[in-house]
């Protein structure tokens, strides 16, 4: 099934998202960092665990910040 058809409202525009630089930049996070390592030692601690590193698909400010180099790391709240 088409996506205009699948929307059926010609008030709605379906198109693709332009490749302006609009898009969430690219940038990542190493896990070899003392902040990782402070974060692998609570879970081991804690927990007794290990950090495994996961995307989600959720969306935070972090890609901006990765992009500018700034090492990013969060903690879900279900899986802690």
């Amino acid at each position: 099934m088409g996506t205009r058809r699948l929307v059926d409202d010609p008030m709605i525009e379906v198109g693709l998202a332009p490749r302006d630089g609009a898009q969430r930049p690219a940038g990542g996070t190493s896990i070899d960092t003392e902040a990782f390592r402070a974060i692998e030692a609570a879970m081991e601690t804690h927990y007794q665990t290990i950090a495994i590193p996961t995307m989600t698909t959720g969306a935070t400010d972090k890609a901006q910040l990765r992009a500018r180099g700034v090492q990013c790391y969060g903690v879900g709240p279900l899986t802690d």
